[in-house]
């Protein structure tokens, strides 16, 4: 008997089925909050996709300007965290005083995405991501503090450095995402409700290029940090809702499980029964995939087993360092007392054993025994028994698949069975005749 589970999830969408962005005018354009902030010296990630032809390196020779895609906290030293492009036209995080900047420009009017992990428990614990791949790990001399103080998109928390582009797909995570976490998941839009997600944006409001008058918040689809649109004009190619790339809406995640025996898939019917990794695909009302991989330990249980040609004869199972609880088949009771490997029945009836090892249990094969208490000439329901030919066999075992084997193990025979076998040309010697879990007794002389 198999031990059987069975993993149900409700995922809920987390998407519309637009797929736009939101373009700052570098002038005045952003979007206010009021929370979505991780405090103090915590474990964070802020993540977002970004398009700009800005030149973003300051400077009386570059003549750029730093672009700013998100911020939190106060204007303090280590009292902001903000995730912005600078030097190099690449992506940096600043923490108010010091900063870690990457190599890679992005200014290329192409879409990419970026994302700053802090990891106060590393050895490095600042790490930079440009389209899912970490470019720069490192520490800086300003220790992180944030402040109190709400998120706020395409623009410093001074009110200053507006971001000259396109922002979609803005993440805040209070953990620090690993780094196939962060591959896994970046050209994707999020389903369900991720464990450390914050907040979400996944800037899919308005008519791209339409008028837009009307639609001036900007929706926390992991809580209810609404943000608020300030002084988008919400009309035509620029500071207005856009189209953004078209990205794949589906949400990765892994589940690690060791389970007995096997694992019943979200369907009810798949059945995995080997240790291993396994996609499954969820699908709601609106297309959003959420894919997730199963990590499977499966444990198995030694239930081999056996019996002797003795009359009665003793059932045995082989599993080394487990416990034993041997049952009645016919209504599952355990039977008192009856805990060893072995177990001699002295009546007849359909007998298995519960083998626990490795923390899981399963059944054994049911055995059924009959002929205890029953006279030589009476023994049923093979007959005559013993026999020097011919053995009339139970009118239930016809057309069943009949093996007959040798009381070492060899077998001799294995058809359908018909109302009569003849051991006529075999040695003498005693048999045992099985059909399914039947397992009888002949002697022939």
């Amino acid at each position: 008997m198999k031990n059987l589970y069975l993993l149900g999830f409700l995922l809920f969408s987390l998407i519309s089925s637009a797929q736009n962005a939101l373009h700052f005018d570098g002038t005045n354009d952003y979007v206010s909050t009021s929370a979505g902030n991780i405090t103090g010296t915590s474990a964070r990630t802020v993540e977002a996709w970004v398009r700009t032809t800005a030149n973003c390196v300051p400077g009386a020779t570059s003549g750029g300007t730093q672009q700013v895609i998100a911020d939190m906290g106060s204007f303090t030293t280590g009292g902001r965290y903000t995730l912005n492009l600078l030097w190099g036209n690449s992506i940096r995080i600043e923490v108010g005083g010091s900063g870690l900047s990457a190599n890679t420009a992005i200014n290329d009017s192409l879409w990419h995405h970026v994302a700053a992990v802090y990891n106060p428990l590393s050895n490095k614990k600042h790490t930079l991501y440009i389209d899912g791949i970490a470019v720069i790990s490192g520490n800086i001399t300003t220790t992180v503090n944030t402040a109190n103080g709400a998120l706020r998109i395409g623009q410093r928390i001074d009110a200053a450095r507006h971001f000259d582009g396109e922002i979609d797909e803005l993440r805040v995570w209070n953990v620090a995402r690993t780094d196939n976490e962060i591959y896994d998941n970046y050209a994707l839009e999020l389903c369900g409700a991720p464990s450390g997600l914050v907040a979400y944006y996944s800037f899919n409001e308005g008519t791209p290029g339409s008028n837009n008058s009307t639609v001036t918040s900007l929706p926390d689809l992991q809580g209810t940090n609404t943000g608020t649109l300030n002084n988008f004009g919400l009309a035509g190619s620029s500071s207005n809702w856009t189209l953004a790339q078209n990205m794949s809406s589906a949400y990765r995640d892994t589940l690690t499980s060791t389970v007995c025996s096997g694992l019943y898939a979200p369907d009810g019917i798949t059945y995995w029964d080997s240790t291993g990794s396994y996609d499954w695909t969820f699908v709601d009302t609106s297309g959003c995939d959420s894919i997730i991989t199963y990590d499977l330990t499966i444990t198995s249980v030694d239930t081999t087993t056996g019996y002797t040609t003795s009359s009665p004869p003793t059932l045995f199972a082989n599993a080394t360092n487990a416990t034993f609880q041997w049952v009645n088949c016919a209504d599952s009771s355990a039977l008192t007392g009856e805990n060893s490997s072995s177990f001699v029945p002295s009546i007849n009836g359909h007998y298995a054993v519960i083998i626990t090892q490795n923390g899981c249990s399963s059944w054994s094969r049911c055995f059924t025994v009959q002929g205890i208490g029953i006279e030589e000439e009476d023994l049923l329901p093979l007959y005559p028994n013993p026999t020097s030919g011919i053995v009339n066999l139970p009118l239930n075992w016809i057309g069943k698949v009949l093996r007959i084997t040798e009381s070492g193990g060899g077998e001799v025979w294995r058809k359908l069975a018909q109302e009569q076998v003849d051991l006529s040309k075999l040695p003498a010697g005693t048999y045992i005749f099985s059909v399914q879990h039947e397992h009888l007794m002949v002697i022939k002389h």
